[in-house]
């Protein structure tokens, strides 16, 4: 049976669109206007995860998101953000009470594909662009420096010197971001792998927008010319590397 997904939205655009892109991934789309309506639906029909605005007539999203975590059936329902709020109060706010992820609408196709399918627990890699060594975008800031040891329009790879928390929200930046007069950006901690007595960590974005993404993708489009230009024996490119060349 394919995944039904509850899309929570007020704009019929909106809703729409998510509904078009959920179709496009295999799954089912049914649509509610406000959190009332949600709440209906969801005690009458079992869902596989659910998509929610944040700003909707008669019960908004916080709200929603609230009452499906206290409620017997909801406290592992995944719950995507889709919003157009892009404010970390809004995205902090939507985490602490229980979303799995966020996205700034409007949508970028690509990135929804991504979400959704690790919403839905779609253990997927995604393609990395690596600083060569001795790069001066090496080094990545989260409160504390740690190295940088991949960079994607999804996410990013850290080593850190200690275990993080699964879970745990972060603000990322380095001096790529810099470059590009990128914000520090919003990233969920998830992956954690030790590695030579530090721990290889994996971190998504959250809530990052389409100018964000944009810089994103120029960072990783600058990454891929430093590995191309760098020495072969530094650091080799694998036909993947090649083949994913942005």
């Amino acid at each position: 049976m394919s995944a039904k997904i509850l899309i929570v939205d007020d704009n019929p655009a909106d809703a729409l669109i998510i509904s078009s892109l959920v179709t496009q991934e295999g799954a089912l789309a049914v649509t509610a206007a406000n959190g009332h309506d949600a709440l209906d639906l969801l005690h009458e029909e079992q869902f596989t995860a659910i998509i929610v605005d944040l700003q909707m007539p008669f019960m908004g999203g916080f709200e929603l998101i609230k009452r499906i975590r206290r409620s017997e059936s909801g406290p592992h329902l995944p719950v995507l953000v889709s919003s157009g709020r892009s404010d970390s109060a809004n995205i902090s706010q939507a985490i602490k009470l229980g979303a799995n992820d966020y996205m700034v609408k409007p949508v970028d196709p690509v990135l929804f594909s991504e979400k959704f399918k690790r919403l839905l627990g779609s253990d997927i890699s995604w393609q990395e662009y690596r600083p060569v060594k001795n790069s001066e975008y090496k080094i990545a800031h989260c409160s504390l420096p740690y190295q940088m040891i991949g960079l994607s329009e999804v996410g990013i790879t850290l080593l850190f010197s200690y275990r993080p928390e699964a879970g745990q929200i972060v603000e990322v930046t380095n001096n790529l971001f810099q470059k590009y007069e990128c914000p520090p950006i919003k990233a969920q901690i998830g992956k954690v792998t030790p590695k030579e007595g530090h721990f290889l960590v994996k971190l998504t974005f959250i809530g990052t927008t389409l100018p964000i993404q944009k810089k994103l993708r120029l960072m990783c489009r600058e990454l891929w010319n430093e590995q191309f230009k760098a020495q072969p024996e530094e650091t080799p490119l694998s036909a993947e590397n090649k083949e994913g060349s942005p």
